[in-house]
């Protein structure tokens, strides 16, 4: 009785989007510490099962792939059978298979219990925001997004030093056992405070509407293409037959999606949203962005251990100023953005990114650290400020029963484009030490390198960044020639 009395005051309250708040930030403080915990702990799973990283390196791939295929489709289920039931049976699928990943006894095994297990976050990751933007009236969005980006950035720092404490105490499989139940100590709010009341009917029924299973098997299918030649392509050459038969795949199920998708009535994604230039554009920016935002952290690590000489330690004290950034600046930008709009802050934002990745494609193996962090802080700075407004922007340019897909649609380009950007730096660093006759070699250990091998590092780490400011650049171009805001589905100005 007293628990019943406690949910509905909760549900009841003047105050609930912020109860909800609470309940999904929970939530994404499990999902993304988990992310990073797991990284921590795969040199420990290698020697367990006596593998190599080609072979480790699957417990985070598969579980990637696993995520990015079923994003879209999960997203779509969401609006149409309600966002609370899908969000929790994610967390329950989640919460299991990490659980029966720290009992697996063989690394195929893991593999695939980590597969298993990434059809939750496919459920929850995108679902989050898509409840956190439904519950905040249109004029608050921007504090709903800019939430979700502070709990992603405090899990980041999170996670990797649970995942590290617990590996170091009890062993890598402590890692899975402990995301179990705090996995479903995040279904106590979720279950309590969410509500499936008459908002959330009417922006999630649609009557006459199915599960377009299709365009979710086509999505898939290409998804995994994509991602298995990125992320191979460095490794195999992108001339190799396998890259080349992925690639090839990869194009003609995009073709044939696209022809689906835009001839059934009830589309997965309804692509008919990219014939707005607000939309588009705002889509294609965020594409840019996330390319050129995940090369400083990508080559970073190999530049201050393989180059520098710093130790794992002060490696990832100095790449967590950049999270600690991210975290602190998230919340103010949202308000901000609500208040101001959000056209001033995207381009504002990939105005201060192009800056930053020109400054950092100056640096040299002398440059000193005081610069270099104060460089990787005004570039995490970049992405928040473009990044909060942009979502916001993005979800106020589509009607309230496409935020689940939207949602969803959102996190599949960061996975997508992460990927993408990591291969391409990977292609500039490598052509450039191939160019002076070295190897390429990116698997640097803990103390500086031969002066003719860190020289050229540094030299193609450097063309990297003026590659990725010049497309950064390219976003600040879209910007400025996008037409003039027309008012939104909701009778409001949109800016995306």
């Amino acid at each position: 009785m007293l628990v019943s009395n406690v949910i509905q005051r909760l549900r009841q309250s003047p105050r609930y989007k912020w109860w909800v708040g609470l309940a999904i930030s929970i939530g994404i403080l499990v999902d993304v510490s988990h992310f990073g915990a797991v990284t921590v702990v795969q040199p420990f799973i290698g020697n367990n099962f006596d593998a190599g990283l080609p072979a480790v390196q699957w417990v985070i791939v598969g579980y990637m792939l696993s995520v990015s295929a079923l994003l879209l489709p999960m997203g779509r289920l969401s609006d149409q059978v309600g966002r609370k039931r899908v969000y929790i049976v994610g967390l329950v699928i989640f919460s299991v298979g990490s659980v029966i990943s720290g009992f697996a006894d063989t690394l195929v095994l893991l593999i695939v219990f980590r597969i298993i297990q990434g059809i939750g976050p496919a459920m929850t990751i995108g679902n989050q925001m898509a409840i956190l933007t439904s519950v905040f009236p249109l004029n608050e969005r921007g504090r709903a997004v800019g939430l979700h980006m502070t709990m992603v950035g405090i899990g980041l720092v999170i996670g990797p030093t649970l995942g590290g404490f617990l590996s170091d105490i009890f062993g890598w499989r402590a890692v899975f056992f402990i995301y179990g139940p705090l996995g479903l100590i995040s279904l106590i709010p979720a279950i309590w405070i969410l509500r499936d009341n008459e908002v959330e009917r009417a922006t999630t029924g649609k009557t006459g509407s199915r599960l377009d299973l299709v365009g979710a098997v086509l999505s898939a299918l290409a998804l995994v293409a994509f991602l298995l030649a990125m992320t191979n392509g460095p490794n195999f050459g992108w001339s190799s037959p396998f890259i080349i038969v992925l690639l090839v795949g990869w194009t003609v199920i995009v073709c044939v999606l696209l022809f689906w998708e835009l001839h059934i009535p009830s589309p997965m994604l309804d692509l008919k949203l990219f014939r707005s230039q607000l939309f588009s554009i705002g889509v294609i920016t965020r594409s840019l962005n996330m390319i050129a935002w995940v090369t400083p952290l990508f080559l970073m690590p190999f530049y201050l251990q393989g180059v520098v000489g710093y130790s794992a330690r002060d490696t990832g004290l100095v790449m967590t100023a950049m999270v600690v950034a991210t975290a602190a600046l998230a919340p103010i930008v949202g308000r901000l953005s609500d208040r101001f709009g959000t056209r001033p802050f995207t381009l504002s934002g990939s105005i201060l990114a192009t800056m930053a990745l020109f400054l950092l494609a100056n640096i040299s193996t002398t440059t000193p650290i005081i610069w270099l962090v104060a460089f990787l802080v005004m570039h995490s700075s970049s992405y928040t400020l473009f990044n909060v407004p942009n979502s916001t922007s993005i979800f106020n340019a589509v009607a309230l029963n496409d935020h689940g897909v939207i949602g969803a649609f959102l996190q599949l380009l960061r996975n997508v484009f992460v990927v993408t950007g990591i291969a391409l730096a990977t292609v500039i660093v490598a052509s450039t030490m191939d160019a002076h006759g070295l190897r390429p070699n990116l698997e640097m250990g803990s103390k500086a390198v031969a002066s003719a091998e860190s020289m050229a590092f540094v030299e193609g780490m450097r063309n990297t960044f003026l590659v990725m400011g010049s497309l950064q650049g390219l976003a600040i171009i879209l910007l400025l020639i996008r037409p003039e805001p027309n008012k939104s589905r909701h009778g409001k100005i949109s800016d995306a």
